[in-house]
Order: C-alpha cells, then structure tokens, then sequence
C-alpha cells in the first residue's frame, strides 16, 4: 500500500513539470515561426537568402535559384537546422534574428520579416 502511495504522489508531482515542459517550451518555438530574410552580409558580393520557419518544425531556405528543406527545432537556447543528408546547423537566437554559420558562405544573420 505505501508503495502504491509512493507511485501515485510522484505521478502526482510529475503533472506540473510535464506541463512546463509541453508548453513552456512550444511558445519559445512559436516565437521563431515565420519568414526571415538575410541582411548586413560583409563579402563583397552579398548572397540574396530566405529562410522559413513552419510550426510543425520543417522550414525551407532559399538562395537565389536553389531551395532545400530542411526540419528545426531548439536545444539548450539555440536553434538547429536538420537537413536531409543528416547534416545539422547550429545557430544563434538574437531578439528577431537568427545567425547561422552556413558551409561554403560563413555567417549569415537572419532578420524576421513583419
């Protein structure tokens, strides 16, 4: 019986962390959802980039005349992009931007369009 007691008081305690967990973390995620574009690039020859955050957790980044998918998500403050041949970048989050340091293009910083 006092096992059963036991069981039922950390279920019990459990329920509040679970909540937290389920929708403090979702409304963080909600905030990045949208359409960002990059801006302040420092080469000499400036790339025109877009980057899309759904709610489900894909997104999509386009540069010009090429586009990929992609699935991101947050870990420890940051956001990480997944892309399909298994690759992850780790990026940076700044109020309503996003910087990320791309392969073969360095750092690019990200502004969320109104």
């Amino acid at each position: 019986m006092l096992a059963d007691v036991t069981r039922s008081y950390i279920r019990l305690m459990m329920m509040p962390l679970i909540f937290f967990l389920v929708f403090g973390c979702s409304s963080e995620r909600e905030n990045l959802v949208g359409n960002y574009t990059a801006v302040d690039q420092a080469s000499a020859d400036p790339v025109t980039a877009d980057l899309e955050l759904l709610p489900d957790g894909k997104g999509f980044w386009s540069i010009e005349t090429d586009n990929a998918a992609f699935r991101w998500d947050l870990h420890r403050g940051k956001i990480r992009l997944h892309t399909k041949s298994g690759g992850v970048i780790e990026g940076i989050l700044d109020h309503d931007t996003i910087q990320l340091t791309l392969p073969g293009m360095g750092l690019i910083r990200f502004q969320r369009l109104p």
